[in-house]
């Protein structure tokens, strides 16, 4: 029994009145006939009819088992496809969330400057922009006049002449968030199989909070250093705030002139020099920083526009030192009193104490007593209140000081 198939293009190419069975009887006639001779090609077909419909069968049969094992290896494909794609998109789901719950700004660029599509939700609050398409430079908002340098240090970064690390920490560090935050950035490369650098990953991560708990433990600890080297010698703070209120009123009298002479501003950086160091000892970090920035900008400044800094900033300095001194009156005590009773230098006690040697009946115990109460000074008064500032610039450099 034929296909179905088979019988369906049999009927198609025949018609519905061929009967396979009457084949035999057919090749009989014809070639009983006497056109025998004539119709023998079509007997031999007749002939070999049967057996050529068998091979047509066969192969739509084998043809219909390849096409059964095709459908159902497309059927495995396409369950193994959906599951393999049910599991990227698991991975990517949870990849995502746990970027984003981490609280930091990731993305990636490439050697052209251009941001790729992909980046983490926090950039949108510390970046302030999503980074996808655009320009590295706009994204982390570089200064017009600096763009061609950055432009260069990013052709060195994927080059790489020397460490990545190094090349790295030449590039910007922070990012100018609008609001004050403190946006720290960090570099990472990703590298080919060969190890060539083909995108770098930024990382954007908020420090003010760090920043913030430093900035107040500093504050607390400034306190407590000028509370215990106010306690401890409240009679060299004394002269601390007399000299310093001296030195104002002398620099006062000198930028109220028309012109500052040379001498008179050696001067005045001298004695500002000294009152920051003195700030740092009794722990006024921030009149020390203030007064930092003061000499900082005198050194950069053109000669012709020092003395109209110095008539704005001066009285600037003066009311922080002032403020200082009303904000930590339960410390400080009375700041009025503080004026010596007398001033005698060292030259004058010597050459006393060198005339009295010299004089006749005077005891040798005399001039000892007067050398050692009015001329020594125990070291240990004069190096201890610097403890503090040692502390501080230890810790800076990571160091430990006994």
């Amino acid at each position: 029994m034929r296909s179905k198939k088979l019988t369906r293009q049999i009927r198609k190419a025949i018609g519905n009145e061929f009967d396979e069975s009457s084949v035999p009887e057919m090749l009989k006639h014809l070639r009983s006939t006497s056109l025998a001779e004539q119709l023998e090609p079509l007997a031999k077909f007749a002939e070999g009819l049967s057996e050529l419909l068998d091979q047509v069968d066969t192969t739509y049969a084998q043809l219909d088992e390849k096409v059964a094992v095709a459908e159902k290896s497309l059927t495995v494909s396409s369950a193994e496809l959906a599951e393999a794609n049910h599991n990227l998109f698991s991975t990517n789901h949870m990849l995502d969330a746990m970027v984003n719950s981490l609280g930091q700004g990731f993305f990636l660029f490439g050697p052209d400057g251009i941001c790729l599509p992909m980046s983490s939700r926090a950039c949108q609050t510390l970046l302030e922009i999503d980074p996808s398409g655009k320009s590295l430079t706009d994204v982390l908002r570089i200064a017009p006049e600096k763009r061609d340098v950055f432009s260069q240090w990013l052709a060195l970064l994927f080059s790489e002449p020397m460490d990545f690390d190094d090349l790295a920490m030449s590039g910007p560090r922070n990012f100018p968030h609008s609001l004050g935050l403190i946006i720290g950035l960090e570099f990472k490369p990703v590298r080919d199989v060969e190890g060539k650098i083909i995108y770098i990953v930024i990382i954007a991560t908020d420090h003010t909070a760090v920043y913030e708990a430093d900035r107040k433990a500093l504050k607390m600890y400034a306190y407590a250093t000028m509370v215990v080297s106010i306690l401890k010698e409240p009679d060299l703070f004394k002269g601390f705030v007399y000299h310093s209120r001296k030195f104002f009123k002398e620099i006062n009298r000198s930028i109220a002139k028309d012109q500052l002479e040379a001498s008179e501003l050696n001067s005045l950086k001298r004695s500002l020099h000294t009152i920051k160091g003195s700030a740092g000892t009794y722990g006024f970090m921030e009149l020390k920083s203030q007064i930092h920035q003061v000499e900082t900008t005198l050194t950069e400044m053109p000669d012709s526009r020092i003395h109209q800094f110095l008539k704005e900033k001066m009285p600037e300095v003066e009311r922080s030192f002032e403020q200082i001194l009303i904000e930590h009156q339960d410390i400080i005590g009375d700041t009025e009193q503080t004026t010596p009773k007398r001033e005698i230098t060292v030259s004058v006690l010597k050459g006393f104490a060198f005339r009295m040697r010299g004089q006749p009946g005077v005891e040798s115990s005399l001039y000892s007593d007067f050398i050692e109460e009015l001329l020594c000074v125990p070291v240990a008064g004069l190096v201890q209140r610097y403890d503090p500032v040692l502390q501080e610039t230890a810790k800076k450099l990571e160091k430990k000081v006994s």
